[in-house]
């Protein structure tokens, strides 16, 4: 399948790229001569199968560098999942101050992917990559989706810099989208303000103060354990612990007081010990009666012991109130949590979007 898929892209070939000849029998077809160690250029229009064969040229490319599955695609690809929550109109925000004021809304949005960006990303992330596999792990999130948005997704070699990739995007309006577009911004030109965290316990910096006191915004993408991973790995459990919502009514209400435990001094400690998802569950569904559905909510999770981080959601009243508690703080206990969001001091986390494992 690899063969013919790479013959139909390859037909028209402009440059050729050098390719280290690790194993000859990974790469056939005309797209990559295995005599020579190089490869063609590929110059693609917008249409969706051309896109499609684009992405699979390129992993079978990284799988000869031996980027057959990288850690970045690892940190990225979750995002291809269908959220449970996304905060629309804060993505919106977001995006249009991050990536709006370089471009009108019928402009591309331009991202070159150089040797320095590449090395950057690798230094500030801890893990090998250069121009070629970041461009395939970002291909992966943004091609199968801007195709569709925009009709376009741009990869070319720059004449000038042998080792450019230039990245070509179409601003869009789609939350889901506007994130994944985010996400490619940051890694490229803000790598150190992005932070892909697998264990709060041992990652630490991303909630360093004088760390999230710098701009731009930081990002952190938050792997919050199952029951049974955080076991075995002796890290905190996923616990979402309700502390303070707003409902539809204008209702203002505290929760973490009709837990059942009682808070000594300025230490947790006491929820997270006799912390229960389904308590926490009934909790929040009887503060809801009759006031309507959630505007916005605030739980407390911990990270290592007593220290816990603030995380904040603004639903709008765009979930059903037993629905959103079971997926978040019921689910999230015994399955994990991967959070996308913003970080501000304490440290509180401003979620854009979450996903369910």
């Amino acid at each position: 399948m690899y063969a013919s898929l790479v013959l139909l892209v390859s037909e028209r070939p402009q440059k050729r790229y050098r390719v280290p000849r690790q194993d000859p029998r990974a790469v056939r077809g005309r797209g990559v001569d295995t005599d020579t160690g190089t490869c063609d250029d590929v110059s693609l229009d917008s249409q969706p199968r051309q896109s499609l064969i684009f992405v699979l040229m390129l992993s079978l490319l990284m799988s000869t560098l031996g980027f057959t599955h990288s850690a970045l695609d690892e940190k990225l690809q979750w995002m291809l999942d269908a959220p449970f929550f996304i905060d629309d109109t804060q993505l919106n925000a977001f995006y249009d101050a991050v990536l709006q004021p370089q471009v009108s809304r019928e402009e591309s949005i331009h991202i070159e992917i150089t040797e320095e960006t590449a090395r950057n990303l690798g230094t500030n992330l801890d893990i090998d990559v250069n121009p070629l596999a970041l461009a395939g792990s970002l291909a992966n999130v943004l091609g199968p989706f801007n195709v569709k948005a925009s009709g376009g997704f741009g990869f070319s070699r720059d004449s000038s810099q042998t080792e450019t990739k230039t990245i070509d995007l179409q601003p869009i309006e789609t939350p889901q989208r506007q994130l994944i577009q985010l996400t490619t911004q940051y890694l490229v030109n803000h790598s150190d303000r992005i932070f892909f965290v697998d264990d709060a316990k041992q990652d630490r910096d991303w909630f360093d103060p004088a760390e999230i006191e710098r701009v731009p915004r930081e990002v952190v993408f938050l792997d919050l354990p199952s029951e049974e991973r955080a076991k075995a790995k002796n890290t905190p459990k996923t616990k979402l612990i309700p502390m303070a919502v707003e409902f539809a009514d204008g209702t203002i209400e505290t929760l973490y007081d009709k837990l059942g435990a009682k808070r000594r001094g300025d230490s947790w400690a006491p929820y997270i010990q006799n912390f229960s998802p389904e308590e926490a569950v009934e909790v929040l569904e009887e503060a809801a009666e009759g006031k309507g559905r959630i505007e916005w909510i605030n739980f407390r999770v911990p990270l290592d012991e007593d220290i816990t981080a603030r995380v904040h959601f603004e639903p709008r009243g765009a979930y059903n109130n037993g629905t959103f508690a079971y997926n978040l703080i019921y689910l999230g206990y015994k399955h994990g949590l991967r959070l996308v969001g913003t970080v501000n001091r304490e440290p509180d986390i401003r979620v854009l979007a979450g996903y369910r494992k």
